[in-house]
């Protein structure tokens, strides 16, 4: 709730604002798609299982 609160206050402010007005939205559009990100890696990726890493080079094993 914090950043969709957070994201409309920035949209707000670019709407009142003058010369700084893309500036306001450039910075809810990067907190929007952070939060996006955030929300889709708890949903969706954080159940997916480990891939195996590569095995390295032959003297670390």
């Amino acid at each position: 709730m914090f950043f969709v609160g957070l994201v409309a206050m920035l949209v707000v402010r670019g709407f009142g604002g003058g010369e700084d007005r893309v500036a306001w939205w450039l910075l809810a559009g990067a907190v929007g798609s952070y939060f996006a990100g955030a929300l889709a890696f708890e949903l969706y990726y954080r159940f997916l299982p480990v891939a195996p890493g590569p095995r390295g080079p032959t003297w670390a094993t």
